[in-house]
């Protein structure tokens, strides 16, 4: 007599121990949706370079030009723009990478299939489970591990920049002198 397998005796991962195994699919974006994730994107991604040219850029520029001759919070602006270049950077981006791309891996760790459930996708893409799926959820987690890498490298990058010696030139001494006699009048 040959026994029935029944749903508590196999393995509970599988989709359907009974009947045979059948591919399974992620949800499509419909077209509306389409069109509505890529004019957002471009929406916000000409905001955001309107915006950095506008005023992010020469902001940039003004401060780099006159790092030497600026003070912030104490510490030389030479020595905060390469702490922010080095360090500030690489930690933004990773911060960037944790968020969007770091916390979907999490998921997919947790689920043990990719895409998750209720992610849709832009094309037809079969579901992945098992090993295969929890390798893309750690390399998903640990995408920021070579900009934080980066950042700790940068670290003593900056910290030997700021040993430097102080290169300020004459137009900026002469600037500073004429910044503080203006202020010893008021």
């Amino acid at each position: 007599m040959r026994r029935r397998a029944t749903r508590q005796s196999v393995n509970p991962n599988l989709v359907d121990p009974i009947m045979p195994s059948v591919e399974e699919f992620a949800e499509e974006h419909t077209n509306a949706e389409r069109i509505q994730f890529v004019a957002l994107g471009t929406l916000a991604g000409a905001l955001t370079i309107g915006a950095c040219k506008l005023w992010f850029f020469p902001w940039l520029s003004a401060f780099s030009a006159s790092a030497p001759c600026r003070s912030v919070f104490g510490f030389s602006g030479a020595t905060v723009l390469a702490h922010g270049l080095f360090i500030g950077m690489p930690l933004f981006a990773a911060l960037l990478v944790i968020v969007t791309v770091g916390l979907r891996g999490l998921r997919i760790v947790r689920e043990g299939r990719v895409p998750t459930s209720g992610e849709k996708v832009f094309r037809r893409t079969r579901i992945q489970r098992g090993a295969k799926a929890k390798v893309i959820g750690y390399a998903h987690v640990f995408a920021a591990t070579p900009m934080l890498a980066l950042s700790i490298w940068g670290t003593y990058q900056a910290e030997n920049f700021a040993r430097l010696p102080d290169r300020r030139s004459s137009a900026c001494a002469a600037a500073l002198s004429v910044t503080n006699d203006a202020a010893s009048v008021r």
